[in-house]
């Protein structure tokens, strides 16, 4: 939407623009800028302060100077479409232009998508347009003029032109030589006059050298005559510079013919690289005020951070240029950080009506693309519409006083401002009767305010300073004065009102003391209720604020006390784990130094079998257990092992000495002493203890195992891998059986004769068997399945 042309006036908006246009390479650049569009959509914003963040990137290694050649060639392609025939300089300018593309090109080949993503868009509307660039470059040189052998015709022309050139040149220096002509001419040397050679002759001895006369001097004593023998020859000369000019035609039309074919390309290349010359324009004048992309907002507050006014800063150093923060949240909250109308009041030249201009054009330099003169992490906002009424608006012409110019510009503000409006209001109801004015300008601004639009508005009504206390959505702020030195120190305060200070600015600019004495006595007699209302106002409110900032504080203390104590919580529970995994390291060491106690168990129930010799046997180990720990490696890992139960975990049957997979947890697991987990090994799905289960499976091993470990899909459940278990045929019930490492004396409690049986049958038995003999706490077990068709044994294996 457009900007009013008054509201871009009252900003100066068209100095910026000026500051812009000169940061272009280009003239043409330059007319462009002046037509400076204003986007409101936020998609085409983003985009454009994308652009200028990353030319100012590319700055930093490219300059673009080369853009200066751009020239402006609208009419060259009306003439194109018109089919008409380009001049040398018109083909110039196209072959400049394709020359800059391939340049700009070059520069954009080595640059990533991710970061340079918006210019890279550009690079692809770029084309150098090979077939017009060596159509134009075979006819013209460097300098734009037509070469020799642009074509095979105008060459043999041009040579001979030539040849007849310097034929006449020796004619006329022989003459010059001639003794007897000599004192005819006036001076020795030829010249031309209407495009032929003649020699200046004095004029009463022009008999001596017959010929034409083509010129004569001022005072008519010297006469420019073309000798006779040179006659012929200029006339063929002229024949065949006419033959070139038609050549010339010829060619310029068929090259022109060549260009207009690609004219879409051309045109499309020249509007691309007048946009580029315009976004490296942004950038270098971000870069000139030390300006940076902000943050767009999502809802209707902003926080220009530090924000300085943009024409101060060109024109001075950007340190010199003091900032303010300006935060307003577009909240109906009355607060120091809410508020979606700004009362602005404080000393006159303080800085208010700057400050007002500040807001309005760092609006439209985000509309346009720009960067902002603010602090990194500002938030901006995007406003559908901005008005300005600033500054004496007296009209003569219309008959209008101050007062009536400014309520014309307010009527037209309050009839199209909306809650996407952003409204800057200089000295509100300023130029009438005080009383009649603040009344004025209190309804005007409560209308704003209700209606939604973002308002700020500059005061001395005192009137106006009270309603931040009292009405949602206005918020007071102020400019600092030093009463020291008199002087303003252009700073804003959000959330306070400010004093005018009318009668120390006066002092300070030189008034009489006696009138300044009688001032304040005069003010000393008038009613100040009003201001020691806001004075006691603003001391709660500086109270209310230091107690909000020391709870703030405290919130914050506690928060990072909470970090840290969790911190600190968390590391312990890595050293208690490490603690536990060391521990159960610990006792597996001992553990093996068991091995030599087993194997001699394992050797005597070979020698002596029978079931009160395993018995026997079984209570020495579960002594030799004791003595090594071993119970006090169970409730260790005990106490760990719910933490590191879950679905999936791969785990050691112990009791089975066989790896496995958890598959399911009970409903009460948490709550139970020693519940019973579902595992899988191999096929076979059992439910046993949780104490009974190794959780450590990256450190369990298979005892005996002299293989890698295989995965719970894939290991036998009864017999390690590669160990066999003997059959009733070689070896009688009694005889106790060995299986890789570990002792079995064979009884009907720890034995399960499968042969005969089908396979169906065989495996829920032997599930049965497998629960059973695990609940009893029975192991090792035999499972005898025999050979036959192979099919029960390999059920059983599997």
């Amino acid at each position: 939407m457009n900007i009013a042309s008054g509201t871009l006036r009252a900003l100066e908006w068209d100095k910026l623009v000026s500051y812009l246009a000169a940061e272009c390479q280009a003239p043409v650049s330059r007319q462009a800028i002046e037509a400076l569009s204003l986007p409101t959509q936020g998609s085409i914003i983003q985009a454009l302060l994308a652009e200028t963040k990353e030319a100012v990137s590319l700055l930093s290694e490219y300059s673009f100077a080369f853009l200066n050649q751009l020239t402006d060639l609208k009419s060259t392609f009306a003439r194109l479409r018109a089919r008409a025939t380009l001049s040398q300089e018109e083909l110039k300018a196209i072959r400049i232009t394709l020359q800059m593309s391939k340049s700009a090109k070059g520069c954009f080949s080595n640059l990533s998508g991710e970061s340079f993503g918006q210019l890279l868009n550009y690079a692809g509307r770029l084309s150098s347009v090979p077939a017009v660039y060596q159509a134009i470059d075979m006819v013209l040189d460097e300098h734009g003029e037509i070469k020799d052998d642009a074509s095979p015709h105008l060459k043999s022309l041009r040579r001979e032109t030539h040849d007849i050139n310097n034929n006449i040149k020796e004619e006329l220096n022989r003459l010059i030589r001639s003794s007897d002509l000599a004192k005819a001419i006036q001076e020795q040397l030829y010249t031309v006059r209407s495009g032929r050679y003649v020699l200046p002759v004095i004029a009463s001895m022009r008999s001596l050298i017959p010929g034409i006369v083509h010129d004569s001097s001022a005072s008519g004593l010297t006469v420019y005559v073309e000798p006779i023998s040179v006659v012929e020859m200029a006339n063929t000369l002229r024949i065949k510079e006419l033959a070139i000019e038609h050549e010339i035609q010829r060619i310029l039309e068929e090259t022109s013919r060549t260009v207009a074919e690609h004219r879409d390309e051309i045109e499309t290349t020249q509007e691309t690289l007048i946009e580029l010359d315009k976004i490296f324009a942004r950038a270098r004048l971000g870069i000139k005020y030390n300006g940076t992309i902000p943050d767009i907002s999502k809802d209707q507050s902003f926080a220009l951070l530090q924000a300085r006014h943009p024409l101060l800063a060109l024109k001075s150093s950007s340190s010199a240029v003091i900032g303010n923060d300006i935060v307003l949240t577009g909240s109906e909250k009355s607060d120091a950080k809410h508020g979606t109308t700004l009362v602005i009041t404080g000393p006159n030249t303080g800085g208010k009506t700057v400050l007002l201009k500040t807001i309005g054009l760092l609006s439209l330099m985000l509309r346009a693309g720009l960067m902002l003169p603010v602090k990194q992490g500002s938030t901006a906002r995007i406003f559908q519409d901005v008005y300005a009424d600033i500054g004496d608006e007296q009209s003569l012409e219309q008959s209008l006083s101050t007062f009536s110019a400014h309520m014309s510009n307010v009527v037209q503000i309050l009839n199209s401002a909306d809650n996407t409006s952003l409204v800057l209001l200089d000295e509100v109801g300023a130029g009438t009767d005080p009383r009649e004015g603040a009344a004025l300008a209190q309804a005007i601004m409560e209308y704003l305010n209700d209606l939604g639009s973002l308002t700020v508005v500059t005061t001395h009504l005192v009137e106006l300073k009270t309603l931040a206390y009292g009405k949602p959505g206005f918020l007071n702020g102020s400019f600092e004065f030093d009463e020291v030195s008199l002087l303003p120190t252009y700073k804003l305060r959000l959330g306070l009102a400010g004093r005018s200070q009318a009668t120390a600015i006066a002092q300070h600019l030189g008034l009489k003391p006696a009138v300044i004495e009688r001032t304040r006595l005069l003010l000393a007699g008038m009613d100040k209720s009003i201001e020691d209302l806001i004075e006691t106002l603003e001391d709660r409110i500086a109270k209310a604020r230091q107690k909000e900032e020391q709870t703030q504080l405290i919130e914050e203390q506690i928060t990072s006390l909470k970090a840290e104590y969790d911190k600190k919580l968390a590391g312990l529970n890595e050293e208690e784990r490490t603690a536990r995994l060391a521990y159960i390291d610990k006792i597996g060491k001992e553990f093996d130094a068991a091995k030599d106690v087993i194997r001699q168990i394992t050797a005597e129930l070979q020698k002596q079998p029978g079931l009160a010799k395993a018995q026997a046997a079984q209570v020495e180990l579960e002594r030799t257990k004791q003595d090594l720990g071993w119970l006090d490696l169970a409730s260790h890992q005990e106490a760990q092992s719910k933490d590191l139960v879950r679905v999936g975990k791969k785990v050691l049957v112990k009791s089975l000495n066989q790896l496995a997979v958890i598959e399911q947890l009970p409903n009460q697991f948490a709550s139970q002493e020693d519940p019973t987990v579902q595992v899988r090994v191999g096929t076979i799905k059992l439910h046993v203890p949780l104490s009974d289960l190794n959780l450590d499976s990256e450190r369990a091993t298979v005892h005996g195992s002299t293989s890698k470990r295989s995965s719970p899909g894939t290991t036998k459940p009864f017999a390690r891998s590669g160990s066999r278990a003997t059959s009733a045929k070689n070896s009688p019930t009694s005889r106790a059986q060995v299986v890789s490492g570990s002792f079995l004396a064979r009884t009907d409690g720890n034995t399960l004769d499968l042969r005969g049986l089908r396979v169906d049958e065989a495996l829920a038995k032997l599930t049965a068997f497998l629960n059973q003999a695990i609940m009893s706490g029975i192991s090792p077990l035999l499972v005898i399945h025999g050979h036959g068709t192979g099919a029960l044994k390999s059920a059983v294996r599997d």
